[in-house]
């Protein structure tokens, strides 16, 4: 009898989750990931969050591009994507072969290192070069296949090139997507689609429809650089939270 409210407060807890996820991929372009993933993690394991949020992130990032596609600018996208092809199997592989223990204290100290940055923004001058674009977009596919979190290299590297948000939330996505395709491509032929992550995936719909119409409002009424901040902190505190538990 115990089991049964503790499978439902499961449950709820991931649904919430979701739509947090959907929520803030809605508001600010990014973000579902590294979010939800340590989140996730600490309430379902890694191995099934990581397809989840990959299939909820792939599906918003659809629906943005639907409902924004005439402000895209392929033209920004393409050369990280060359690298970020590269990447991703690196990714997989290191999800599935490495110790759990590993990949969660990765995790951890890329969540901090990523917080960290963002909130500080130190100044890389040596880093202006065009070029650089392809180590970022090669980390990102890493990071992507891994935990499903392509979007921090891709941050940092728009953070350089002082990107505007608003070209950023939308202009990414013509970046994020085809890479979300190549990440649950690589995740169904590894046999991380379980009958878990299908069965939340598609049980998580109306959740997910309803965070995408609320983000698309927030987006439009809040100023995302408050929302980059709490969010920014946010995954200091839950990096910190998972190195710990790694280590211990």
């Amino acid at each position: 009898m115990s089991a049964i409210p503790k499978m439902w407060i499961e449950l709820v807890a991931v649904f919430a989750i979701l739509f947090l996820a959907a929520l803030t991929k809605a508001t600010l372009g990014f973000g579902e990931s590294l979010l939800a993933i340590p989140l996730l993690t600490l309430v379902i394991g890694i191995q099934t969050a990581v397809p989840l949020i990959a299939l909820i992130a792939a599906t918003v990032t659809l629906l943005l591009l639907v409902w924004n596609w005439q402000q895209i600018d392929l033209a920004a996208t393409w050369h990280l994507l060359i690298a970020a092809v590269v990447g991703i199997p690196v990714g997989v592989w290191g999800l599935t072969a490495l110790p759990v223990a590993w990949v969660t204290a990765t995790l951890g100290v890329v969540l901090i290192g990523v917080g960290g940055y963002n909130l500080w923004q130190p100044t890389w001058r040596g880093l202006q070069n065009p070029r650089w674009i392809y180590p970022f977009g090669f980390l990102a596919g890493i990071l992507g296949g891994a935990y499903n979190m392509s979007s921090p290299p891709v941050l940092i590297y728009g953070a350089i090139r002082r990107w505007s948000p608003d070209h950023f939330r939308v202009t990414m996505q013509g970046f994020f997507l085809p890479v979300s395709l190549l990440i649950l491509l690589s995740h169904a032929s590894a046999g991380l689609w379980t009958r878990q992550v299908l069965w939340l995936y598609v049980a998580a719909w109306p959740v997910m429809l309803g965070a995408f119409w609320l983000g698309n409002r927030f987006a439009q009424r809040v100023a995302p650089e408050r929302l980059r901040s709490l969010l920014y902190g946010a995954l200091i505190v839950l990096g910190a939270t998972l190195l710990l538990r790694a280590l211990w």
